[in-house]
């Protein structure tokens, strides 16, 4: 299965175009999230590549993108300042590849679940992904309907099936208490 991940860099000023083999210039721009999902999903077997977006891409280039990898579910990363552009392109590709199913994550979609499920998208993340994701990947996979998985909202035919969040604790490389412990102490 092939998933693609559609990140937003609506900031950066297209002046004589963007590198395609290099979107992102430096360390700050990865988007980490998507990074952890995507080697999550490597490492039991699935394909990923990543597609970054200014508010200057032309649906030709998606379109392109898009023909090229073939996706069956593309995964949209969005702060607030790039939840209006991505859910554009998410309509965009809803209109154009109709069969492809459209998951949005990211701070915006967390913190407005609704608002991400009323856009273009049939699902959305809460939270952490990497786990969910995989399940729903895994589902799909199998044929499944998608059910039953923590942190994603996902449209139904009959409505919308919520999940509650899961368990995060897992997470243990992000313990900044610990730095706080070693750096706060005098002496």
């Amino acid at each position: 299965m092939n998933i693609l991940f559609i990140v937003s860099e609506t900031l950066k000023k297209r002046l004589g175009g963007t590198n395609p083999l290099k979107p992102l210039r430096n360390q700050e721009e990865i988007h980490y999230g998507v990074s952890y999902i995507s080697a999550m999903l490597k490492k039991h077997g699935y394909n990923t590549d990543v597609f970054v977006v200014t508010r200057y891409t032309k649906n030709a280039e998606i379109d392109k993108a898009i023909n090229q990898f073939k996706p069956q579910l593309i995964g949209f990363s969005a702060v607030f300042r790039e939840f209006e552009s991505i859910a554009k392109i998410a309509k965009y590709i809803n209109e154009t590849h109709p069969s492809i199913l459209l998951l949005a994550g990211g701070a915006h979609p967390t913190l407005e679940p609704q608002e991400a499920i009323n856009a273009s998208f049939d699902i959305v993340c809460i939270g952490e992904g990497e786990y969910p994701i995989l399940e729903l990947v895994q589902q799909l996979e199998s044929g499944q309907t998608p059910t039953k998985i923590h942190n994603l909202w996902i449209k139904k035919q009959m409505g919308l099936l919520k999940k509650t969040q899961r368990d995060s604790s897992y997470k243990t490389w992000m313990n900044f208490h610990i730095q706080i412990e070693t750096f706060g102490k005098s002496g």
